[in-house]
């Protein structure tokens, strides 16, 4: 995407797939902003039986929430999935 002049009452937006985009024909004056962006998403790969395992020593010692924030501190995992995983194992031992 390129934006021209953005916040201003002559704002343009010009947006492309970056191979298609052509040379422009005028120069353009003033502000411009460049944005390039990938449409790829990154799935990040976790072991959890590894998470399980850390959650199932730290939750003899720790809270919920701590157990959660020290798994966060060495694993590249998104809080909600080792939330998630930390309370099916707490909810599991209280029954």
């Amino acid at each position: 995407m390129i934006g021209k002049e953005i916040t201003k009452i002559h704002e343009n937006f010009l947006r492309n797939d970056i191979d298609k985009f052509q040379l422009l024909k005028n120069s353009l004056k003033g502000e411009i902003t460049m944005v390039v962006s990938s449409t790829e998403k990154k799935i990040i790969k976790f072991n959890e039986e590894k998470i399980i395992n850390k959650a199932k020593k730290y939750l003899k010692n720790y809270s919920l929430k701590d157990t959660v924030n020290l798994i966060l501190e060495t694993e590249k995992v998104s809080r909600k999935k080792i939330y998630e995983l930390c309370l099916k194992i707490k909810n599991e031992k209280n029954i």
